[in-house]
């Protein structure tokens, strides 16, 4: 009998720091037996909008699960089970999917920014900038955060929602540029068609996380950033074919290779490095998978289970 969940009862189980530790332990398993990550699918609709198709199974696992999203739409993911034989949960998902972005950049900044990093600064307020600031602040001592948001009422705003949120000092700034003068880390989360972030900003030893342009359409970061990073890493290579705004571009001239990028799970695996100094710039640039939807989902539907939380569905 399949588990019905509500936005509510997947926020009782779900948290931050618990998020990075399940996707840093799934990524850490990532290439056994059965794991398996579905490219997002994107169906249009009127208007520019679209309804995106995720799935995937947890290594390891005995779930496997679609998620379905869109602008309009809550997020929605169905996980099956061998040895429920069958559906074994419906979860209002959108939870899940704030705090596995946001985890998978947390667990990016733990391999590869420099430990004694303490600024942040961050370019967007978008639905997932703040996942991704808690992470950074979980995975650092981060003793300030500095924020970017081109209208200046959505910039204050935002800027007092996390240091109330987080108690970190928190100010905004009047520029991109600005927001990366003394930064350790770099977050871009935008909707930006065109680079909001450039290469001519970096100093030696910045880790950046950029987020937001899971789009071919999308640029968050200029050429210059991609060839000055001395690593660049993704959650997964083949999503990155179709969704990598800032690489899949600079493959097709020629500028770059696929083979100079590494996943996060081979990082973690110690498959590809991580950082060895302190100069050197790294970069993470995030997809967001069903994959990742799938593993937190599978751990949050058993913790929910246990407690008696949930409708039964006949």
């Amino acid at each position: 009998m399949a588990l019905y969940l509500s936005r509510a009862d997947v926020e009782r189980f779900a948290s931050m720091a618990d998020a990075m530790d399940v996707m840093e332990q799934v990524f850490g398993r990532w290439g056994q037996d059965y794991s398996f990550n579905l490219p997002r699918r994107r169906i249009p609709r009127q208007n520019g909008k679209e309804l995106n198709i995720l799935g995937g199974m947890a290594p390891g696992g005995d779930m496997m699960g679609v998620r379905a999203s869109g602008t309009v739409f809550n997020n929605v993911m169905m996980l099956f089970s061998e040895q429920e034989k069958g559906l074994a949960c419906v979860m209002e998902c959108g939870p899940i999917s704030n705090y596995r972005t946001g985890a998978a950049s947390g667990v990016a900044a733990k391999y590869l920014a420099r430990e004694n990093s303490k600024v942040l600064g961050v370019i967007g307020a978008g639905r997932t900038a703040f996942p991704q600031i808690e992470a950074v602040c979980v995975a650092r001592k981060i003793e300030l955060i500095k924020i970017y948001v081109r209208t200046e009422e959505s910039r204050v705003a935002f800027t007092k929602e996390v240091q109330d949120k987080l108690g970190v000092k928190t100010v905004a700034v009047a520029s991109g540029e600005a927001c990366m003068e003394d930064a350790d880390i770099a977050i871009t989360s935008t909707s930006a068609k065109d680079p909001v972030f450039f290469g001519k900003w970096i100093k030696p030893g910045l880790h950046i996380n950029a987020i937001g342009a899971n789009n071919l359409k999308r640029r968050e970061i200029d050429d210059e950033t991609v060839l000055r990073a001395d690593i660049v890493a993704i959650d997964h290579r083949e999503q990155g074919l179709t969704e990598a705004g800032a690489i899949v571009p600079l493959v097709a001239v020629g500028k770059m290779k696929w083979d100079q990028v590494s996943e996060l799970g081979e990082i973690i695996q110690k498959k590809r490095p991580a950082r060895t100094s302190a100069d050197q710039v790294t970069l993470f640039h995030s997809l967001g998978l069903g994959f990742e939807d799938v593993s937190y989902g599978e751990v949050i539907y058993h913790r929910a289970k246990a407690a008696g939380l949930g409708i039964k569905l006949r």
